[in-house]
């Protein structure tokens, strides 16, 4: 039998093998999950949360291969990646919530959101995506390849390529640990290829970052504003090599500012229960909706378990909604009772009355 699309094998542990809360917060209002760069783990992430606000909580993935799970074989097909580490961040998307990826890490971060849109399931606000090329960059001749590579030249080349932190380079135990599971994270990148030509832009924005000093230059990291339809925002460029992110000290205040922002643009309704004093001041729903959809059209509007929709899609939803009470006959001035399950509901307005 097929293996159905976007679901995970076997091969690869349970979904809550994946994710790891460094420092769970009390009311989170963002959550933020972390994909670690080729041959890493949660571990690259350990000492973000004493610098992360208690606003937002950090959950890091755990591919198979590394960390606490060193002992199982690491995968060695990026849909795999994909679909396990999309099931695991369903199992914890209840509320808001960001990407941000480190090299390889960018494009499984990448993948995952375009794969969470597939499934209606909710997606990122944000995705943070840092010293990886966009994916209609990614494309590599095997005569280029490393993970083929005998060990020596395998370890040259990565160390070049500044693959391998330096702390690693000299210890010769990190690295038999390191190499193997560098090594098949480094086959999932150089055997990735661009699946989604035909398919449309990202709702979220995309912010690249990168390093002054590494090969992924910040014109290279510019393609990634193809893949939203938010308005383009310019890379982000620390001073630093591949592993800026873990050199300079201005990068994780930088990320944390960002995160700040995206938290301070959702809709009232989405971070604090009660209602919202705007509805005392005589105005209607769909004018509220209408509002905040010309300020804000890509900010996210309403969360379920199932799906997530923007501003700009809330007000087309609610304008069909209208639009089929009309029909019915409804009129300005009318009183109509309506049920609703608590959940987004999308083109089933005839059965949901």
């Amino acid at each position: 039998m097929a293996q159905p699309e976007g679901q995970p094998r076997a091969a690869g542990g349970s979904p809550y093998d994946w994710l790891t809360t460094a420092a769970r917060r009390e009311a989170p209002m963002l959550r933020l999950f972390a994909f670690p760069h080729a041959g890493g783990g949660s571990h690259s992430y350990a000492k973000w949360p004493e610098q992360l606000p208690s606003s937002i909580e950090l959950v890091a993935l755990e591919p198979p291969g590394r960390g606490s799970r060193l002992q199982e074989p690491a995968l060695r097909e990026f849909g795999d990646m994909v679909a396990h580490a999309t099931a695991a961040i369903r199992l914890q998307s209840d509320i808001p919530f960001a990407f941000f990826g480190h090299s390889l890490g960018a494009l499984v971060a990448y993948e995952v959101a375009r794969l969470l849109g597939q499934q209606g399931a909710p997606t990122p606000l944000v995705l943070l995506l840092s010293a990886h090329e966009p994916p209609q960059l990614s494309a590599s001749e095997p005569a280029s390849w490393l993970h083929p590579l005998s060990d020596d030249d395998f370890l040259a080349r990565a160390a070049e390529l500044n693959f391998i932190p330096e702390e690693a380079l000299g210890n010769p135990e990190l690295l038999s640990v390191l190499l193997p599971v560098l090594r098949a994270d480094l086959e999932l990148n150089e055997r990735y290829t661009h699946q989604w030509a035909e398919e449309p832009p990202l709702p979220m924005p995309i912010l690249a970052l990168g390093g002054s000093e590494d090969s992924i230059t910040a014109e290279m990291l510019r393609g990634w504003s193809e893949h939203s339809s938010c308005p383009p925002q310019a890379p982000d460029v620390f001073e630093g090599g591949h592993f800026f992110l873990a050199t300079n000290p201005e990068f994780l205040p930088s990320i944390r500012e960002t995160l700040l922002k995206t938290i301070s643009e959702l809709p009232k309704s989405i971070l604090f229960e009660g209602r919202d004093s705007r509805f005392t001041q005589g105005k209607c729903v769909h004018e509220l909706i209408d509002e905040q959809a010309a300020a804000t059209p890509d900010n996210m509007a309403i969360v379920d378990v199932h799906r997530s929709l923007t501003c700009r899609e809330l007000r087309e939803e609610s304008d069909l909604l209208a639009r089929y009470l009309q029909k019915q006959g409804v009129r300005k001035g009318d009183i109509i009772g309506s049920y609703l399950l608590r959940a987004i509901m999308i083109a089933t307005y005839p059965h949901s009355f």
